[in-house]
């Protein structure tokens, strides 16, 4: 990482526990694993309180932090299986008044 300390890698520090920081948030590695596990820890801790979008990109962005993380939120949370059945049971049915 010769880039800390450097004007490309200005908002990024080592934090006294060693871990990678950007801008005082944690910086997540690139492993789609990891994220998703993330993802889907942050869509369900709160109170069982399914998130949008924004919501949980915001509640993410607080700590942690990954390049396209907010491209990663917005495609996880349509995925989201109780989100979908809990939107077509607020639907009406068609051709009905």
């Amino acid at each position: 990482m010769s880039w800390l300390g450097k004007e490309k890698g200005k908002d990024y520090r080592i934090g006294s526990d060693g871990i990678l920081q950007f801008r005082d948030r944690v910086c997540v590695p690139g492993n789609w694993r990891l994220r998703k596990q993330i993802l889907e820890e942050s869509y369900k801790s709160r109170l069982s309180i399914h998130l949008g979008m924004t919501k949980m990109y915001k509640d993410i962005k607080q700590s942690l932090w990954w390049n396209g993380m907010k491209i990663d939120v917005a495609g996880f949370v349509p995925s989201c299986l109780v989100r979908q059945k809990a939107k077509i049971e607020h639907h009406k049915p068609g051709g009905t008044v």
